[in-house]
């Protein structure tokens, strides 16, 4: 597993199921900040294509995250293995597009930070 997921996957795979819904609400709002850097004001050299790519990329991402928390929530057993939720959130899954490598990569830190930070790990 890359080093992106590491730290997620170290905080994710077998936690209480009340850790993990922690862990992927706070990916979530991440995730929504991560598509705020393809706002043409924050990145005015990417073409249009480049930003619909990036964003159908993360939306995907958002979707699997958010259908993985909807299952913890309602006690779901149809949901991704922990392991194999991870797996997916490596670069490998996401067509190797570099910016949402990088900020995918800054959105998993980021969720395990702000779960310590709440005394949820």
């Amino acid at each position: 597993m890359s080093n992106r997921c590491d730290t997620f996957s170290g905080a994710f795979v077998g936690a209480a199921i009340e850790t993990q819904a922690v862990l992927l609400a706070l990916l979530c709002h991440r995730l929504t900040v991560v598509c705020r850097e393809v706002y043409p004001l924050s990145e005015p050299g990417l073409s249009g294509d480049a930003r619909f790519e990036i964003l159908r990329t993360v939306n995907e991402i958002q979707h699997r995250v958010s259908s993985q928390l909807a299952a913890l929530l309602v006690g779901s057993v149809e949901r991704y293995p922990d392991d194999a939720l991870c797996k997916m959130l490596e670069l490998e899954e996401h067509g190797g597009i570099p910016m949402v490598a990088k900020s995918l990569g800054w959105a998993l830190r980021n969720s395990v930070q702000d779960a310590k930070r709440l005394n949820k790990l």
